[in-house]
């Protein structure tokens, strides 16, 4: 039995795609879950600090919102960077190019 709902912890991995991510970012914070989430964003081999720029200047001072980098190049190294970064009881993982249903959180755990 559950007292109240799990903490989350989203992560999205990606590679310069600022303008994807920003669309899948805001849809993110829109969430309708209960509970608490934050969402890892990791940067996989990026070829310029783009997106590392638009997370801090976007989302300075927001502790739902934290930017990763992965060295080397590959989905499976992005996410397995992002889960040494999770701090939620349960990882949910959505791509840089999707916008989630405001609900989508909320059904998925």
């Amino acid at each position: 039995v559950l007292e109240g709902p799990p903490t989350v912890t989203v992560l999205v991995a990606t590679r310069d795609r600022t303008s994807e991510l920003a669309a899948c970012l805001a849809s993110l914070l829109e969430q309708d879950y209960p509970g608490s989430y934050d969402i890892v964003v990791t940067d996989s081999a990026p070829s310029s600090d783009a997106t590392r720029r638009f997370v801090h200047d976007r989302f300075d001072g927001d502790h739902r919102v934290r930017y990763e980098r992965s060295e080397r190049p590959g989905l499976g190294l992005a996410h397995n960077r992002g889960l040494e970064a999770a701090t939620g009881e349960v990882v949910a993982i959505t791509d840089d190019d999707v916008v989630v249903d405001p609900q989508w959180l909320s059904a998925l755990v």
